[in-house]
């Protein structure tokens, strides 16, 4: 008897601690859920509001600025940082941070800079006990208009212990100019889910002001570049800056972009601040990677910042670690006088702030620059390459043997487009109609098919060179919301923009045109507002070339509905430059109208949802764009890959694989002969020659 109660105290003991592990488990998830549901996603621009007013003009030639990282009020002389080295998670008091605040805004004061640029300030951050230090900055300064991008946003940062908590915070940039508009532009994120939802989500902003009496657009361009990463972010963000940047000063604008790079500028000698082992250190910033029309400005008479894997204060100060990592990139139309660290002692953050004093051309001197600035190639162009819809997955009515999963396992992510990919990459951008989710829900809603493939499949799209998707479809929600937020999530991963409603995308190539993509299911007309405000907002980012997916009319049909043909011409009308169909699961017309190219379907083209349709035709569509002078001529290049959407025709092997010979010629006939059709009489119907192609210029 005493054996059994004893055994059974035993099974209590280990019923308890089952169930106290479980408690555990279920608690984690459940936070972990909340993290991920409140994460912060900003979309990829974003406009932001200008709060207060300037005093100045811009009628001013020479200008003062000032950029600064106040280390969020908290990491004065005797902090030190867990992240560096250090042990200190919670770095400073409130009083502290209130002095730290008091002492920087002094600062700003006395220097009275016409513009600042800020970073690492808080608004509502455990870290700094709650001060809002955006208020406190506008509340301390004068004569300054203000702009603020949250960059770091989370309910509670977990790590480490005790742990940071609440984060709110961002980049500010205070101006004496006024400033006319501003944006925020997102920064590629290296991190992934889990991590990701507890780290910043950089970005940077511009801000634009008239100068010179308002003859010249001034871009101010506030950033923070990524810290504690492997280096890949950095230099991601670093390009993406490039970009913009290179976008501003061919608008004709002035541009200086100012912040911490967390990174030295290679054209600096920093061998006076030489790195310490086992330290933080910061990466190199290839000046060489950006064109002859950007100078890159330190001055390393005195570090900009320090390291805090050990307080300041009572330090060896010549034994301590210093970086040159804050400064300004301007263009070279802008006169730099000077450039000057200021040196506080470290005394109230991290860093230290860094002064530069530039001219502005006169205003004749100024057109002069603005001309050369504006000066185009004489002939740019950029060329697309479009397929249709891709289900990179299979339904469940699919058994496994012979599914897209068995040839996912057997052949690898690089397998399925293997036939084409020569075809995608002698384009500028290759984009195509993702129909399906990645996901594992089991969650689906009731409808015939639903499509999913596991998150790890993108590397289907990133092997084969997608440079952009569109999700606007009636699959994007085969899971439920879930499901969807899976699949973003998973194309966010991988860096494959996507395009869905009124989340647009826009794509830069190397000459510097812009292509935009708006992605939108008409299935139901009420959203095709979508697609004229994204047109819309695709036009004020200066898009160079807009292109729209539409998934529209009724499957396995060559035929078109009255509403795709009035919708087609409407989407031309609002400024798209190219309308791509999608969803009949079959080729449907080509139609030119207002000198623009409607393809009304492509057809599906890698698609795991059906494992022998009927209909194995399908096709590449490559347009080119060219343009001159900086316009976009009224011609139209446009060239038709035939193809079968499998290698072998007696089942789907999901290896779209070009046509050739009579095959080829068979296709591009029926292409030819749906277009006449379609087209009232035969008008505006593209007839392709033999070999796909496809031109015209207005007379």
């Amino acid at each position: 008897m005493a054996r059994v109660r004893k055994r059974s105290k035993f099974r209590t003991f280990l019923k308890v601690i089952l169930l106290i592990v479980l408690i555990l488990v279920l608690a984690v998830a459940a936070f972990v859920g909340f993290l991920t549901a409140t994460e912060y996603r900003p979309g990829s621009v974003e406009d932001l509001k200008v709060e207060n007013k300037g005093i100045s003009s811009g009628s001013t030639k020479e200008l003062t600025l000032m950029t600064w990282n106040i280390g969020y009020g908290a990491l004065g002389e005797s902090a030190d940082f867990f992240m560096d080295g250090g042990k200190q998670v919670s770095t400073a008091t409130k009083d502290e941070v209130n002095g730290n605040m008091y002492a920087i805004t002094k600062e700003i004061r006395k220097v009275n800079p016409d513009v600042v640029f800020l970073q690492e300030v808080d608004t509502s951050s455990q870290r700094s006990h709650f001060v809002n230090e955006k208020y406190f900055i506008e509340n301390n300064t004068k004569n300054y208009c203000d702009t603020f991008a949250t960059n770091y946003r989370c309910a509670f940062v977990p790590y480490p212990w005790p742990p940071i908590g609440k984060v709110d915070a961002g980049i500010q940039t205070l101006s004496k100019l006024q400033i006319n508009s501003a944006e925020r532009i997102a920064l590629p994120c290296p991190f992934t889910w889990p991590s990701r939802v507890a780290n910043l989500k950089r970005c940077i902003t511009i801000n634009k002001a008239s100068v010179n009496g308002g003859s010249n657009n001034l871009s101010l361009v506030n950033l923070h570049l990524e810290a504690y990463d492997d280096g890949s972010g950095k230099a991601a963000q670093t390009k993406l800056l490039r970009d913009y940047l290179d976008m501003e000063y061919e608008s004709g604008n002035y541009v200086i972009a100012a912040g911490d790079f967390n990174q030295t500028f290679s054209s600096v000698d920093t061998s006076t601040y030489p790195a310490h082992e086992g330290l933080w250190k910061c990466g190199q910033l290839d000046c060489s990677q950006f064109s002859s029309d950007w100078q890159f400005e330190m001055d390393t008479t005195h570090p900009t910042c320090r390291s805090l894997d050990k307080p300041y204060a009572g330090a060896d100060k010549s034994a301590f670690q210093y970086y040159m990592i804050d400064g300004f990139i301007v263009s070279k139309n802008v006169k730099v006088k000077k450039v000057e660290t200021l040196d506080l002692g470290f005394a109230h953050s991290d860093h230290n702030p860094v002064l530069l004093t530039v001219e502005l051309p006169a205003d004749a001197d100024s057109r002069a620059w603005e001309t050369q600035a504006k000066k185009p190639s004489v002939s740019q162009k950029v060329t697309i390459s479009a397929v249709g819809d891709c289900a990179l997955g299979k339904i469940e009515q699919h058994g496994y043997d012979g599914s897209f999963y068995d040839y996912y396992d057997r052949y690898g992510s690089s397998y399925f487009f293997s036939n084409v990919k020569d075809i995608f990459d002698r384009s500028d951008f290759t984009i195509g109609n993702l129909e399906g989710t990645f996901t594992d829900s089991k969650s689906k809603v009731e409808k015939a098919f639903n499509i999913k493939g596991p998150a790890s499949y993108t590397k289907i799209l990133t092997d084969a060179g997608f440079d952009a998707v569109g999700t606007g479809n009636n699959h994007i929600m085969d899971y439920g919301e879930a499901g969807a937020k899976d699949t973003w999530k998973a194309l966010d991963d991988a860096g494959i923009p996507y395009a869905y409603n009124d989340r647009t995308v826009i794509l830069k190539a190397d000459n510097g045109l812009k292509v935009g993509i708006v992605a939108v299911s008409v299935l139901s007309q009420a959203n095709e507002h979508f697609i004229k405000e994204g047109i819309a907002s695709l036009k004020d980012q200066k898009a160079d070339v807009i292109i729209v997916m539409a998934h529209w009319g009724i499957e396995h049909t060559f035929n078109l509905t009255q509403y795709q043909k009035d919708l087609g011409h409407r989407i031309i009308d609002w400024g798209a430059d190219l309308v791509l169909g999608c969803h009949t699961h079959c080729l449907q017309g080509l139609e030119r109208y207002k000198g623009k190219v409607i393809s009304y379907s492509g057809g599906n083209f890698c698609f795991g949802a059906n494992r022998n349709p009927d209909d194995k035709d399908t096709m590449i569509l490559t347009e080119t764009f060219r343009f001159k002078d900086g316009k976009k001529l009224d011609q139209i290049d446009l060239d038709i890959t035939p193809c079968r959407l499998s290698s072998t025709d007696s089942y789907n092997d999901f290896c779209p694989t070009p046509a050739s010979g009579s095959e080829a010629t068979r296709i591009i006939s029926k292409l030819n002969d749906i277009s006449k059709q379609e087209m009232t009489g035969g008008r505006n119907a593209i007839r392709l020659k033999d070999d796909g192609s496809y031109k015209w210029e207005k007379k």
